[in-house]
């Protein structure tokens, strides 16, 4: 199969294209903006290629489109580039795919879809607008489903991904804890005694994607992967330190802020790989 991966920087895009190269008789179009990633495989092709209003067509048949890259809020963009990016841009580089006899699409998404303030959220949770990133994903995604009305030989998952963790990520709660514990410092949290499962491991998400790909009959899926049996927050950090043979460093503030669970039943009921969420914690903390 022909694949094409954008945002082969990231940490999710290195480890799905290290996950696809496994089998040989693949090849993957990795497409990176600006940092080249090493990747060193011979299945896999880098392409330097940003998704502009500038952009060059995509000239290479693709069976298989997973789409990574996308402007995130610590870019400090303004709404109009985020829109510009994650959807009109993307909407460009789509349209060349469609005319190449492409087969399948994988959208990451995020969980910035949904209506704040609910106590528990699946699939079929109220969505709003909480930010201009959530906004322009949000708005990918209607293309995605309003296309797989007109196109049925199209299979499309759009997985609204929780807090990513494995090797390099950033840019989350989870994350950001793991540093502040590998440098000694404080951690500060709000919420100590409410129950979290808003995290997924890298390879985890890899055989989410790779079993959708082989295994997947349904034309359009969109599934929140995250961890289950969610447990209280204070001690999801004190695992952590412990882990870590590191001094508990712990400041607990007040906060109106509600936190969320998220069901993860969908997934499980499709037959999807969903971990506990103290294994997928201890598996990045290590």
């Amino acid at each position: 199969m022909k694949f094409l991966v954008t945002g082969s920087s990231s940490s999710i895009g290195q480890e799905v294209i290290n996950t696809l190269s496994k089998n040989k008789k693949n090849l993957i179009y990795a497409t990176y903006s600006s940092l080249k990633p090493k990747i060193n495989k011979k299945n896999v092709k880098l392409t330097k290629y940003i998704i502009s209003d500038k952009q060059k067509k995509f000239k290479f048949e693709i069976d298989v489109f997973i789409h990574i890259a996308s402007l995130v809020p610590s870019d400090n963009k303004t709404r109009n580039q985020l829109i510009e990016v994650n959807f009109k841009n993307s909407v460009k580089l789509l349209s060349d795919l469609l005319s190449k006899n492409l087969r399948q699409i994988i959208f990451i998404s995020s969980m910035s879809v949904y209506k704040k303030n609910q106590s528990l959220i699946n699939e079929n949770s109220a969505l709003e607008y909480n930010d201009a990133y959530g906004e322009s994903k949000l708005m990918f995604e209607d293309y995605l489903y309003k296309l797989s009305l007109i196109n049925s030989k199209i299979k499309t998952l759009i997985l609204r991904l929780p807090g990513y963790v494995g090797n390099n990520s950033k840019n989350n709660f989870i994350s950001s804890i793991k540093n502040k514990i590998i440098n000694d410092e404080e951690v500060v949290f709000v919420n100590p005694n409410s129950l979290f499962n808003n995290v997924i491991h890298e390879k985890t998400l890899s055989k989410i994607i790779l079993k959708f790909i082989y295994k997947e009959k349904r034309k359009f899926l969109i599934l929140n992967p995250a961890a289950k049996y969610p447990m209280k927050l204070k001690n999801i950090i004190k695992l952590m330190h412990k882990s870590r043979n590191k001094n508990l460093k712990i400041r607990v503030e007040k906060s109106k802020s509600k936190s969320f669970l998220i069901d993860t039943s969908r997934s499980r009921k499709l037959g999807y790989e969903i971990n506990k969420t103290k294994d997928e914690i201890l598996r990045f903390i290590k």
